[in-house]
Formats: C-alpha cells, sequence, structure tokens
C-alpha cells in the first residue's frame, strides 16, 4: 500500500499519520524539502486486512498546497 500526494508549493518537512479505521495510532512518515509528487510506502506501517485512515501533517513553516493523490492498494 501506498500514498502518493502532489504538493504544488516546497514543503519543509510534511507527512502523513496512519490510524487504523478505531483510531489506533500506528506511526507517521515524513519528507523533507520536497515540492511535487511524493510517495509514502505506508504499507510498512498498515496493518494487514484492515481499513486505515491518513492524516497529513505539517511541521514545517507555512502551508503545504496539496494539488492532488493517489492511494494504491495490492499494486
Amino acid at each position: 500500500m501506498a500514498l502518493d500526494a502532489e504538493s504544488r508549493t516546497r514543503a519543509e518537512r510534511f507527512g502523513i499519520e496512519v490510524y487504523t479505521w478505531d483510531d489506533e495510532y500506528l506511526g507517521k512518515i515524513m519528507v523533507e524539502d520536497v515540492a511535487g509528487w511524493v510517495t509514502f510506502p505506508v504499507d510498512r506501517l498498515a496493518k494487514p486486512d484492515t481499513q486505515h485512515k491518513f492524516r497529513f501533517i505539517n511541521e514545517g513553516a507555512g502551508t503545504v498546497e496539496l494539488v492532488g493523490g493517489s492511494v494504491y492498494y495490492n499494486y
């Protein structure tokens, strides 16, 4: 499982937090100093046969503008 997101602006430090559908926190994946498409390999945090929720987080200065994205499962 992977999640792709496209950032219009350069992000100092942003990422995603991964949760189960029942709000169990599984961890976060962060990237630094990026713009454009970013792939978050959430399969290393996700539990098998479980629905997941994702939350985008920004730990840098300014605003991160996301243009679009995709979630890949069983690819």
